[in-house]
C-alpha cells in the first residue's frame, strides 16, 4: 500500500498528539489540510514533513512540544482559514519557516 506517503489532502483536521515521532517526513504530499494541531509530542525534533501543505483551512494550533525547534516544514503555507497559535515550545527561539504566510482570516 501507498500509506501516508499517498496522502495529498485531508478535509479535517490533522492532529499530532502524544505520539513518541521524532519527525512527520511521511506525510510529504499533503498540499491541502483542513486544520492543523501538533500537540505534546516530546520527541518531535521537526515538522519538515509539511513543507507541500500550502492552504489550511481552520486553525493552526502548535503547542507544548518540548524538542521542537523550528517551524520551517510550514514555509510554503500561504493561507490559514482562522487563525494560528503557537506555545510552550521550549526549543523555539523564532518564527522563520512562516515567511510566506499572506493571509490569516482572524489571529496570530
Amino acid at each position: 500500500g501507498g500509506g501516508l506517503g499517498s496522502l495529498t489532502a485531508v478535509r479535517g483536521y490533522l492532529r499530532i498528539s502524544y505520539t513518541s515521532l521524532e519527525n512527520i517526513n511521511g506525510l510529504s504530499n499533503l498540499e491541502f489540510i483542513g486544520g492543523l494541531i501538533i500537540n505534546s509530542n516530546d520527541d518531535l525534533l521537526n515538522i519538515d514533513g509539511l513543507e507541500g501543505i500550502v492552504s489550511i483551512g481552520g486553525y493552526v494550533q502548535i503547542s507544548s512540544n518540548p524538542l521542537l525547534a523550528n517551524l520551517n516544514g510550514l514555509a510554503n503555507l500561504e493561507t490559514i482559514g482562522m487563525y494560528m497559535l503557537i506555545v510552550r515550545n521550549d526549543s523555539l527561539v523564532n518564527l522563520s519557516g512562516l515567511e510566506s504566510i499572506t493571509d490569516i482570516t482572524e489571529y496570530l
